[in-house]
């Protein structure tokens, strides 16, 4: 087995009093031999875009503002030991967040906010004909979540929940049923 892992990156912040606005480029690249008696080998590339943004006391009621938002392209190939290639992944996802922490609120202080997420992933199998792994499929979620806390005395009480809407939708040659899906996750 071997390793070739190659990191770059790259970042810059404006800094202010009452908070900051940052970006930043990360690269990777890794090839590397899987110890097995096959042989095979790795070939990985990832490239991420972040975005960041806090604002101290932005509103009345409102004691910090996050924004914090992310681009990643992420392919891998396995290959065999000659270094033909065998299956490719690839996967695209874009991801934003918003976050409030608010002042307290009846004793209760915490956060709240929005997340919303998108992605396309897909595998397939190399060689002679290309057979898929995993079929291309675009996913969509939105998230609303809080997170709070009360003391009273020497206990402290948390209370969270989050609700979530998430589409998965498959591109097929075959006839298969795209997926929509809701959940809450309360919490004590």
């Amino acid at each position: 087995s071997f390793v070739d892992q190659k990191d770059a990156g790259l970042g810059l912040s404006y800094i202010r009093d009452d908070g900051y606005t940052g970006i930043s480029f990360m690269q990777r690249q890794n090839f590397y031999g899987i110890p097995s008696s096959d042989g095979g080998i790795i070939d990985q590339k990832q490239n991420r875009f972040d975005v960041a943004h806090l604002t101290r006391n932005p509103w009345v009621g409102i004691k910090a503002f996050e924004f914090k938002a992310a681009y990643t392209d992420y392919q891998h190939s396995e290959l065999d030991h000659s270094g033909a290639p065998q299956a490719r992944f690839l996967n695209q996802q874009y991801e934003t967040r918003f976050d409030f922490l608010h002042e307290p609120l009846f004793g209760w202080d915490g956060a709240f906010g929005v997340k919303y997420a998108t992605a396309s992933i897909a595998a397939n199998e190399m060689g002679l004909g290309t057979n898929t792994i995993v079929p291309k499929t675009d996913s969509n979620s939105i998230a609303l979540y809080s997170l709070e806390s009360k003391s009273v005395g020497p206990l402290t009480f948390k209370l969270g929940g989050r609700y979530e809407v998430q589409t998965l939708a498959p591109v097929l040659q075959a006839s298969y049923a795209t997926g929509s899906f809701t959940g809450a996750a309360p919490t004590l």
